[in-house]
């Protein structure tokens, strides 16, 4: 724990750890799918009071503030260099819902947890959807390659199972 307590203390105080001096903003407040970050790349939430940037030392970090030149604190970190790193992907499921006949993502979560066993949280839990970007979902992938193809296939068979006919 004093490892961890150690990264997160020098992830908030020295914030040149994501390369400040050549920090480079992205254009928009999110990535689309196929979107890459880089090392010392950042992006800035819409009300800029926080920061996304990709570290030199591979991880994402959060900070409040509006850049790495203005890091008022430190909020999250994936921690990919230390113990109890995760990794996540963010696939686009509007495709899938409209299959199976759901609303929204959130909905698409509830069923795919209760009729396959597949937890994921839906893209509203990390804040407002992006108009025109369609419905998403995440869920971890730091597990075994067995429990990945297993959930994936779970997921694959619910949509199957509850795909709606074309009347």
């Amino acid at each position: 724990m004093k490892l961890q307590g150690a990264i997160r203390y020098l992830a908030f105080c020295c914030p040149f750890l994501a390369g400040a001096a050549s920090a480079q903003q992205l254009p928009r407040s999110y990535l689309r799918t196929g979107d890459v970050m880089n090392t010392g790349q950042y992006m800035v939430s819409d009300n800029r009071a926080f920061y996304a940037v990709m570290q030199g030392d591979g991880n994402l970090c959060v900070y409040k503030g509006s850049g790495p030149g203005d890091t008022i604190g430190y909020l999250w970190c994936n921690m990919v260099t230390a113990p109890g790193g995760a990794f996540y992907a963010w696939p686009n499921v509007t495709e899938a819902c409209r299959r199976i006949g759901v609303a929204d993502s959130e909905e698409f979560r509830k069923r795919l947890l209760a009729e396959a066993g597949v937890a994921v949280l839906a893209d509203i839990h990390f804040g407002a959807r992006v108009p025109g970007e369609g419905q998403h979902v995440r869920f971890s992938y730091a597990a075994s390659k067995q429990a990945i193809e297993a959930g994936v296939a779970r997921m694959a068979d619910f949509i199957r199972k509850n795909t709606k006919k074309a009347a």
